[in-house]
């Protein structure tokens, strides 16, 4: 297995929120890609999170979608939070990601699920999960990208 894309994982223990600003001008208030998945796009899997610390009887809604863009890689997804929110509770980030994490693994690959350093839209929490493919045309760019990586090793390797 390739080094390259085992450098540079994450140190720290939970998911960071974006530190990214918003990619959408004043200016330019076109419709976020994300916000109309449901209904133009195939879902793979939708999931509701309780929201932490509300107080009111509200859920998260979040899907699992394939990226349009598959950069080379054989398996290469998102998940997203329906609503157009940046952050979310560190509870719910926790679990959404778990249960992204069992998505992927489902899938039988080695694969990284990678904070938002790149992402495209800042202001729409979602996280890319994606096979590990060194030839991919993203690959230095996951490098650059702090993520979390799963391996799956025979027993006895």
């Amino acid at each position: 297995m390739s080094p390259s894309l085992m450098s540079k994982t994450r140190s720290a223990s939970r998911t960071r929120r974006s530190d990214r600003g918003s990619t959408r001008s004043a200016q330019s208030q076109a419709p976020c890609p994300l916000c109309r998945i449901v209904g133009n796009e195939k879902v793979n899997q939708t999931f509701k999170l309780p929201t932490s610390g509300s107080g009111k009887k509200h859920s998260w809604s979040f899907f699992i979608v394939p990226t349009k863009n598959k950069k080379g890689h054989d398996h290469r997804y998102m998940v997203v939070l329906k609503d157009h929110i940046r952050d979310i509770d560190r509870n719910a980030e926790s679990e959404a990601v778990s249960r992204f994490f069992s998505f992927m693994k489902e899938l039988g690959a080695d694969f990284a699920i990678m904070e938002s350093t790149h992402a495209t839209i800042g202001d729409h929490w979602h996280r890319v999960g994606t096979d590990l493919n060194p030839n991919a045309e993203d690959a230095k760019q996951i490098l650059d990208t702090e993520r979390f990586e799963v391996r799956f090793k025979k027993a006895g390797n």
